[in-house]
């Protein structure tokens, strides 16, 4: 049987599974967790699928096909192509269907069945469980006369119903079958009990008193506020142990009913009323007096600070003569209470005052002033040495410093000079100038800067390596350079072993640029590289040009920057004022073009267009088939792997269903026709392709012009070699083999075939020469061997080598030399005199006269 779902179970940590069965559509891939089906989950190739979270552990997984029957994969319009493809992805969804009615109907080998199932009359529905044995569950259903839902609860053995109306009589009960344990509080309730199912009848006559509950058994969780009260109670059948506490309440309790002679001495204290509940109106006028109070029963713990004022004191009460001698001390004072308001001069000596018995904390400001004090009532003898230890503005002890044997050498100038500064144990971006940091703050600050930026050590070639590790703290870091890295050998994984130290030991440079592999360093260059915590081991950090490099780089950012330029009009000379030249490039901002020089005028470069056929997907995807039914208006375009990029509407050519369609710029408008751009990478159809739509799209490129070129524009250079073919040369009749172009001026053509034969000579022999005399072309029949063409008086001979007479015996020579001649430095010459001269001859080798 084909497989059209896999299952899994979870285990709280995997979220991909795969799957095996082929789809058409990835929206027929469907995914449930226990039965109930979920969409969180993605796709992320043809055949794994991605849950947004892990399911639980335990969770039932399936992954199942579900494919779609609401219309056909294509669909097929009169006149358009039947394409074999389509009509394979229509069997394939008709087989598609097949498979997973048989695989979930039709089989017994279970598996989900999801929705509403809608069945004939006298249905037996069979569920056999994981062995293959007698113990089915059977569910018959015979013709039904009404509406009947039956729902199979989760639970443990047989569940039997009886008659027509899902009630549960007590004939289906066994005894003591239904407790307490199986009952949800508050679910049998009197909408469960049918009228006069309990009567009194039933009730033995006070069935349930005190005598036959235990101890304990009834309390206020077991009533409800109310449903006892005393007329439900007989005398003494409640008592005090057996009511819980808040059992009874005030409403409970008849006036009177509780007074003190029911109550337990100390029984009710201040626990037991609420503030304010015992007041003046509670107590009998003068309820309680002084004779009721024992001597001292009230002292100052029984009063409340400033219960007795003055206010209660008669005039003059408490007089001195009523105070025994210390009887009133600071104890016995409130602050503020004695001020020198009520004191008498000269009342309160210092032989009154014991040591220590008023401090600052009890004398008010100002309480004592300077008129006050009698003058010199305070002086140095009555100050002890030990005594004056702070003085006005400074703190305790300052004196006794200042007093101490080494002597004070600063000014107060030179004090001020640290007046608001203060010293600080380290040094951060967040210092002052008001703060003196210490020695070790420096120190550790220049520390710090200096591993931050690791070092630098300067050496002259690849083997002036130190011998030690240059980092400060012999670690990584600190950059050393080379200024001659010429000579440096990388091999093909970026790694040198050729540089050494002062000692000769091998150092090794890991991590050297790509570009650089099975390369030698160039003398000159230079190279940075950089600490690591082994010694002698570094790693690349980058290559540095030399002189030559650095000027020859701003020779070419100084051309470009005459070659190039960018304004709204069009240049008439370079930035520095020099002629334009062939090849000078100007950016037009007035028309957003690139123009190039030609040595005459700018103009536009262009260049030809790419065509790329785009693949259509869902809005928002990055792969699979796309869907059309109807109602989806937007797709996103993808070029190969990635998403298509797309400048302007105009470049798209959209075919659906084999017509072309209008593309709009602006914004979208339904009521168009055709289709919009949205974004950079998708389209938006004004009216939604119809299910089974055939839609291609093929992206021009941005710029396809291809200008006409100018008069005398296409010079020799621009034209491929033996690319130019005869039939597009401007000819006035055919070839014919052996004959030759000549000029005319008679036919249309430029150019005509013509034969030799036209001519008084004709080319006869072997080694005939045709040239032009002052009447046309001529023919110079071959010469002898031996012979050699030269120039005559005007028009080309053949002649004998000089000499070449008497089978090459004698050697003949002119007499008379009219041409200017040199004799070339070594070389040699001879002639046979005598000889007249009629130009200059130039002697720098030999010349023999004979």
């Amino acid at each position: 049987m084909a497989v059209t779902q896999n299952s899994y179970i979870g285990n709280a940590s995997t979220t991909t599974y795969s799957f095996t069965f082929p789809y058409l559509k990835t929206s027929e891939v469907k995914a449930s967790l226990d039965a109930t089906v979920t969409t969180a989950f993605t796709l992320p190739t043809a055949t794994t699928l991605q849950f947004n979270t892990a399911p639980a552990n335990g969770a039932k997984i399936k992954i199942y096909r579900e494919t779609d029957t609401e219309a056909l994969t294509a669909t097929f319009y009169a006149g358009s192509a039947i394409k074999s493809e389509d009509l394979n992805d229509n069997f394939t969804q008709n087989l598609h269907t097949t498979q997973e009615v048989n695989a979930r109907y039709l089989s017994n080998l279970g598996g989900t069945m999801v929705g509403d199932f809608h069945l004939g009359e006298d249905v037996v529905l069979t569920f056999e469980g994981a062995t293959a044995d007698a113990y089915e569950t059977t569910v018959t259903v015979t013709d039904p006369t009404a509406d009947r839902t039956i729902t199979l609860p989760n639970v443990t053995g047989t569940v039997v119903t009886t008659g027509d109306t899902g009630t549960i009589t007590a004939t289906m009960l066994a005894a003591n079958s239904v407790d307490s344990s199986e009952l949800v509080d508050g679910s049998i309730d009197t909408s469960h009990i049918a009228d006069s199912q309990v009567t009194t009848a039933k009730i033995a006559a006070d069935a349930v008193n005190g005598t036959k509950i235990a101890d304990d058994s009834v309390d206020s969780e077991h009533y409800v506020d109310g449903s006892v009260d005393t007329a439900h109670i007989a005398d003494l059948n409640v008592t005090t142990a057996k009511i819980a506490a808040d059992a009874i309440t005030g409403a409970k309790i008849a006036d009177d009913t509780v007074d003190s002679e029911h109550l337990v001495a100390d029984s009710i204290d201040a626990e037991h009323y609420a503030p304010g509940s015992v007041d003046a109106t509670a107590l009998a006028s003068n309820s309680v007096t002084n004779a009721k109070m024992a001597d001292d029963s009230v002292g100052a713990a029984e009063l409340i600070d400033a219960s007795i004022g003055t206010a209660a004191l008669g005039s003059n009460a408490v007089t001195l003569a009523k105070m025994a001698d210390s009887s009133v001390g600071t104890s016995e004072l409130v602050n503020d209470a004695v001020t020198t308001v009520k004191i008498a001069d000269n009342n309160v000596t210092t032989a009154k005052i014991p040591d220590s018995a008023i401090t600052t904390a009890k004398i008010n400001n100002d309480a004592v002033t300077a008129a006050k004090i009698v003058a010199d009532a305070v002086g140095t003898s009555e100050l002890a040495d030990a005594e004056l230890v702070t003085l006005a503005g400074m703190q305790s002890g300052t004196a006794s410093i200042l007093a101490s044997s080494t002597a004070l050498t600063s000014t107060t100038a030179e004090l001020n000079l640290l007046d608001g500064k203060s010293v600080v144990t380290s040094v951060s971006g967040s210092s002052t100038d008001v703060q003196l940091p210490t020695a070790k703050a420096v120190n550790d600050q220049i520390v710090a800067i200096t591993q931050d930026i690791g070092g630098f050590y300067p050496i002259a070639n690849e083997v002036s390596f130190p011998n030690t590790n240059p980092d400060p703290s012999d670690n990584a870091g600190t950059i050393v350079s080379i200024a001659d890295a010429g000579g440096v050998v990388v091999n093909g994984s970026g790694v040198s072993t050729t540089g050494r130290t002062l000692g000769g030991a091998t150092v090794t440079i890991n991590g050297i640029d790509s570009t650089l592999y099975s390369t030698t360093i160039a003398a000159g260059k230079g190279m940075l590289v950089q600490t690591t915590s082994t010694l002698n081991t570094y790693d690349y950090h980058r290559l540095i040009i030399d002189e030559a490099g650095v000027a020859s780089a701003q020779t070419l950012v100084t051309d470009f920057n005459q070659r190039y330029q960018v304004a709204g009009s069009t240049p008439t000379q370079q930035p520095d004022g020099t002629a334009l030249a062939e090849g000078d490039l100007f950016f037009d901002t007035g028309s957003n073009k690139m123009k190039v020089y030609d040595g005459s005028n700018y103009a536009e470069v262009t260049s030809v267009g790419d065509y790329k056929l785009l693949t259509v997907v869902n809005d928002g995807q990055t792969s699979g088939t796309p869907t059309y039914n109807g109602s989806i208006v937007s797709y996103d375009l993808r070029d190969g792997g990635s998403a298509a990029s797309v400048t302007t509407v105009g470049q798209l050519l959209v075919s659906l269903n084999g017509v072309l369609q209008k593309p709009n710029s602006g914004s979208y408008d339904a009521a168009e026709e055709g289709f919009y751009l949205e974004g950079a990478n998708g389209i938006k159809f004004c009216t939604a392709p119809a299910s089974g739509s055939s839609v291609f799209v093929t992206l021009i490129g941005s710029a396809t012009t291809i200008n006409t070129p100018g008069t005398n524009s296409v010079v020799e250079a621009s034209i491929q070699s033996n690319v130019v073919s005869e039939e597009k040369l401007k000819v006035s009749n055919s070839p014919t083999n052996g004959y030759y172009l000549s000029a005319q001026s008679g036919n249309s053509g430029g150019l005509t075939w013509a034969a030799v034969s036209q001519y008084s000579t004709p080319l006869t022999t072997r080694g005939d020469i045709l040239f032009r005399d002052a009447s046309g072309d001529q023919r110079l029949a071959k010469g002898t061997d031996g012979q050699y063409l030269k120039i005559g008086a005007n028009d080309p001979v053949w002649a004998d080598v000089v000499g070449a007479v008497a089978d090459g015996c004698i050697f003949e020579n002119d007499q008379t030399i009219s041409n200017n001649y040199t004799i070339a430095s070594g070389k040699g010459a001879h002639s046979v005199g005598p000889i007249t001269v009629n130009a200059t001859v130039t002697v720098n080798g030999n010349w023999v006269v004979s």
